[in-house]
């Protein structure tokens, strides 16, 4: 919501020469993986596979900002 809100402002070519902070995903092993009595995550994969897992998902979430924002 808020790319499109930029990009409708004419902002998008600016935001290409800012400096960016992701933060994403800092309580996901804890939470999804660490706490089975709410998700499933650690009998279906192992310590490995779930980092691997979460690696894949938030590479994916980059990708999406990236192309959103960057690659115009």
């Amino acid at each position: 919501k808020i790319v499109t809100l930029i990009a409708l402002l004419g902002k998008a070519s600016s935001l290409r020469q800012c400096l960016y902070t992701v933060n994403m995903g800092n309580n996901d092993f804890i939470n999804n993986y660490l706490l089975p009595q709410y998700y499933p995550s650690s009998s279906l994969y192992t310590p490995d596979q779930y980092a691997e897992l979460l690696i894949h998902q938030y590479r994916g979430q980059l990708e999406v900002i990236k192309l959103t924002l960057f690659d115009k």
